[in-house]
């Protein structure tokens, strides 16, 4: 079953009713876990990350999360989120254009 990471984003639009709130609350209705430990490993991905890109903290995390445990972003943060989209080694499910 595939995982799928929920950025904040994502959420607000659930919450809030938004367009592709349908898509996050379908989403939903798999199994859920939090991940409550950042491991090693990912920390050093958001590092190498942040390093080389002009993005936030938290989506830094996020994506170095989907790229070590190889689940699929779920965002609608196409500005800041876009350029890893084109580097593919990170799965996204935009849920607005």
């Amino acid at each position: 079953m595939p995982e799928y990471l929920l950025d904040a984003c994502a959420l607000i639009a659930l919450l809030n009713d938004e367009k592709g709130a349908d898509i996050v609350s379908g989403l939903l209705d798999l199994p859920c876990r939090i991940i409550e430990t950042l491991h090693f490993d990912i920390i050093r991905e958001a590092a190498r990350i942040k390093a080389v890109n002009k993005m936030s903290f938290a989506d830094t995390l996020l994506v170095a999360t989907a790229h070590c445990t190889g689940a699929t972003v779920v965002t609608c943060d196409h500005l800041e989120l876009e350029p890893i989209e084109q580097l593919n080694r990170v799965n996204f499910l935009w849920i607005r254009p």
